[in-house]
């Protein structure tokens, strides 16, 4: 079985690994990998055992509300601040889709109208799915983690590996996430593919 990894407390935050790794947001992310792969039920059971939600309650809702198309204008948007991003979002959220999100026409037109955002931008019918995906790419990843940030976070690892590898060889095949990526001096090419001829114009005076 492997090791558990190291602990230490930090105020109220507990950490991980050597380098300040907030426990919570750690666990949350692989949740969101499990989910994002169709593994629910053990995307479920990590956040029972480990006592992290994915969400918190008032998100959870908030997303369900969307999904189920129920969902008005907020305007308190879990506190944030930034008037810029309440705007945009209350306009996403009272954009009209194909699935009847809003049932009155007019409704929109009086609710959208003050925000003078996009005002005239032809609003296209919109699944709900597609609306929720606007919303977490605007709110704070404090709110709603952002897609599949696992792979973001590892597909980066791996570039930066590449980038430090003196003797780095496109050609060696596929990178293992196992073990980190290197190059020896026998993976440096050594087989002429393609030559470029040089002319060389000698002018005579």
């Amino acid at each position: 079985m492997a090791r558990p990894l190291g602990l230490a407390s930090r105020g109220d935050s507990e950490i991980i690994g050597s380098k300040g790794i907030k426990k919570v947001e750690f666990v949350r992310i692989i949740a969101e990998t499990l989910y994002s792969l169709g593994y629910i039920k053990t995307g479920a059971c990590l956040e029972e055992e480990s006592g992290i939600p994915f969400h918190s309650p008032a998100v959870g809702i908030f997303i369900q509300q969307i999904l189920d198309g129920k969902l008005g204008c907020n305007s308190n948007f879990f506190g944030i601040t930034d008037a810029s991003i309440v705007k945009s979002a209350s306009f996403i959220i009272l954009q009209p889709n194909s699935l009847n999100f809003w049932i009155m026409k007019s409704q929109w037109r009086t609710q959208i109208s003050p925000l003078s955002i996009n005002s005239n931008r032809e609003a296209k019918p919109k699944a709900r799915s597609e609306i929720l995906e606007e919303l977490q790419n605007l709110l704070p990843p404090t709110v709603m983690i952002p897609d599949r940030r696992l792979l973001q976070l590892v597909e980066q690892a791996l570039d930066l590996q590449r980038e430090a590898c003196v003797f780095h060889n496109s050609d060696v095949g596929e990178t293992s996430l196992f073990t980190d990526h290197h190059c020896g001096r026998d993976q440096i090419p050594s087989q002429t593919i393609q030559v470029r001829a040089i002319f060389v114009l000698h002018l005579g005076l």
